[in-house]
């Protein structure tokens, strides 16, 4: 292709290009490269377009290719000075940059393009340099002006930033960037109204103008008013997405509010922005922490500890992730990590001696505690985990005055009050423990929902002759059997109850109760029954001791108030009878969840082989669950076999008949402890050194089931004790 034709071609594109009809104008520049593949203008132009229309990693090669043929053109250099800036390459975009400036020293555009490399680049100094020297060439140029004003404010010097925004503004009153920058000015120098005034006008020229959104937002929030600046937050974020200012403002304000889960999400998209920025990281972690997500939590806490290893809070709150998890050895190790570095750091005392504690190494966590409650006296929390450490030592007597004092030093310490409601009880105080349970449920969330099932106003205590009161169930079906227990002294209040109960014990209480009416719970929406107006008040069955059973003097001393039904109990006796002669006597070794201290309250099957082969009993299962491991390994280790019916286990009508067939009841503290009381049948009950508040602190006798007796652990996890004296019992024929 003539040179002549190449030139006419070019001039034709560039027309075209100047004119926006950007895809005859890249037509035509491909189709002199055609022609001429090392034509330096048309490769320029070329990456130029490329670069204009977002696709700089094909402007690189082409702008590369250009600056080869034509290597002392000033404007080839500025263009790949651009395209490499623009791809993060910011040393090579300097080379250019500077390259061009030996080539053409009054190139006052490449002054602002070196200008505005070197403020992306945090170096501020040098950046006015570029902008001032640019200005010099080119007063008029107001993206240097900008630039420099941008600069100014950075180096602290408001009075001058004021006066290029000014300058600006002069030429452009509405312009939106420079009254910005002014308002920024203003607020350097502690003129709030003129800085709002300025942001407004800003936002009125331009409503999505991100800076100016965020910066009228930090000012609102610094005078309190927090909900309308983080509508200017999100207004910011949603007009640039990638904005960490905005990203961190927001961030922090929902942190404040303790909106963990949208905080987390802005903390971990200021993060994937910033990589570097250690407080996003700490702060992520932190959100998903109190959002419960442990583990994930616990891996952010570790990535920032890889970075900032002597950050004592940080490991501390790793620590408390851990032990969340039940990592309870690996949390102990963390806080003793910081302890090394801190060896007075309140918080990692506190927690060690919680690690302690969830590891039965009470002296050890006692020691701990003591320690951070000398540092911190008045600290409640320390306060309540020795009472804990107290609980689990068997002194709930102590456990009561620690909790007591924790509740002095915060009256809304809701985990101090909770505790003491369950220790009083234990202590046989049952009139403290039903005063403080009423007053912990008002703020009970669980249970006002509940409440807030059922369109009848609260029972409190009203006198219920003539009226009809709903009693709904809740609970586990063991609490379920025990607080019906109190059904009889409430219909001696003279009115009715309508009992809502579920399924698997609705025929039991009907059976039990008959001049109770009872309907079988639909679930969380109510049975229509429940609805009528004919029933004028409710409450819970967990409530009903507040009204009947004030003081130990006042639980009946009757045996049982259930009946199982008549055909199923002959039928056991039956099967029962068909094992042999001998007391018949029903077990149970297992009892609660992970979350209500099934490991503390439970036994291996295997423990019980001393008492199986006692003489003149013959031994069944009660256990329910899945159990047919344990009962090979028994029969296959020890030769023992144990008769266990599935049916027995999990339906409640089949355990009550079982056990109405029996003669006696050995358990831990599960469901057949409960039916077996509420039957009136002997019930001897293996209790851990820390009971349930039910099973009280000592003592042989449950008060809520008299046909009940009581071997207590001296010690946690000493159950040869317990089993010794059962056999000695059983043995000598006793079943009371």
């Amino acid at each position: 292709m003539a040179h002549s034709d190449i030139a006419a071609r070019l001039r034709r594109a560039a027309s075209l290009h100047r004119a926006g009809k950007l895809a005859q104008a890249e037509r035509m520049y491909r189709a002199v490269l055609r022609g001429a593949p090392d034509e330096p203008d048309a490769l320029f132009m070329l990456g130029s377009l490329a670069l204009q229309t977002g696709r700089a990693r094909q402007a690189l090669p082409l702008l590369e290719r250009a600056v080869r043929r034509k290597p002392l053109q000033p404007e080839f250099q500025v263009g790949l000075g651009n395209v490499l800036r623009l791809l993060g390459r910011a040393s090579e975009a300097d080379a250019c940059y500077r390259q061009a400036l030996a080539l053409r020293p009054d190139y006052p555009e490449v002054r602002l393009n070196l200008g505005n490399l070197l403020a992306e680049a945090g170096r501020p100094a040098e950046a006015l340099a570029e902008y001032s020297a640019a200005l010099a060439r080119s007063p008029t140029l107001r993206a240097a002006r900008m630039g420099r004003a941008k600069m100014l404010l950075a180096l602290g010097r408001a009075a001058e930033a004021h006066a290029d925004a000014e300058a600006v503004l002069a030429r452009d009153p509405a312009h939106a960037e420079a009254l910005h920058l002014r308002a920024r000015a203003a607020l350097a120098r502690g003129d709030e109204p003129a800085a709002e005034a300025d942001l407004r006008r800003a936002l009125a020229a331009d409503p999505k103008l991100a800076v100016a959104l965020n910066d009228l937002g930090a000012l609102l929030e610094r005078r309190g008013a927090v909900d309308q600046a983080e509508a200017l937050y999100r207004r910011a974020l949603e007009a640039q997405r990638a904005f960490p200012d905005a990203l961190r403002n927001l961030a922090r304000r929902l942190l404040a509010a303790a909106q963990w889960r949208e905080a987390g999400q802005l903390w971990d998209r200021l993060r994937l922005l910033q990589p570097a920025d250690g407080p996003a990281l700490l702060n992520l972690a932190y959100c998903l922490q109190k959002f419960g997500k442990p583990k994930l939590a616990a891996e952010r806490y570790r990535q920032y500890l890889e970075r900032n290893p002597d950050d004592p809070q940080a490991r501390n709150n790793l620590a408390s992730c851990l032990l969340a998890q039940g990592e309870n050895a690996a949390a102990e190790a963390e806080y003793r990590k910081v302890l090394e570095r801190a060896p007075q750091h309140p918080e990692a005392l506190h927690n060690l001696g919680r690690a302690l504690l969830v590891q039965q190494r009470l002296a050890d966590a006692e020691a701990a505690l003591r320690s951070a409650r000398r540092l911190r006296r008045r600290d409640p929390q320390v306060a309540a985990s020795l009472g804990d450490v107290r609980r689990a030592q068997g002194r709930a007597e102590r456990a009561a005055l620690w909790f007591g004092r924790a509740l002095r030093l915060d009256s809304g310490f809701a985990k101090a009050e909770d505790t003491l409601v369950y220790t009083s009880l234990a202590l046989g105080r049952f009139e403290t423990g039903w005063r403080l349970q009423r007053k912990v449920r008002l703020r009970d969330r669980r249970w006002q929902s509940q409440l807030a099932r059922f369109p009848q106003p609260e029972w409190r205590g009203e006198a219920l002759a003539g009226k009809r009161l709903l009693v709904w169930s809740e609970q586990g079906l063991g609490d379920q059997i025990m607080y019906a227990g109190c059904l009889p002294e409430v219909l001696a209040l003279g009115g009715s109850v309508v009992l809502e109960a579920g399924k698997r014990l609705a025929t039991l209480f009907a059976r039990g109760f008959p001049g109770v009416e009872v309907v079988e719970s639909a679930g969380w929406n109510p049975a229509p029954r429940l609805l009528q107006p004919d029933i004028d008040w409710q409450n819970g069955m967990s409530a009903l001791p507040w009204f009947t059973r004030g003081g130990r003097d006042a639980f009946p001393a009757r045996q049982g108030y259930l009946r199982p039904d008549p055909a199923r109990v002959a039928r056991w006796q039956a099967e029962l009878a068909a094992l042999g002669p001998g007391l018949k006597v029903g077990i149970s070794w297992r009892g609660g969840t992970q979350w209500t201290g099934s490991e503390r309250r439970s036994t291996g099957l295997a423990r019980w082989r001393g008492l199986l082969t006692l003489d003149g009993a013959r031994f069944v299962s009660l256990q329910y669950g899945d159990v047919a491991a344990e009962l090979a390994a028994l029969e296959r280790e020890h030769g023992l076999r144990l008769p266990h019916w599935p049916e027995a286990g999990s339906d409640m009508e089949e355990h009550a008949a079982l056990i109405g067939a029996l003669d006696l009841v050995i358990s831990v503290c599960n469901t057949a402890i409960h039916m077996a009381g509420a039957l009136g049948k002997p019930v001897w009950v293996l209790v851990p050194a820390r009971a349930g508040w039910r099973y009280l602190q000592r003592g042989a006798r449950m008060p809520w089931y008299p046909s009940a007796r009581l071997y207590r652990q001296p010690r946690p996890g000493e159950w040869g004790v317990v089993f010794a004296e059962i056999e000695r019992a059983l043995g000598a024929g006793l079943l009371r």
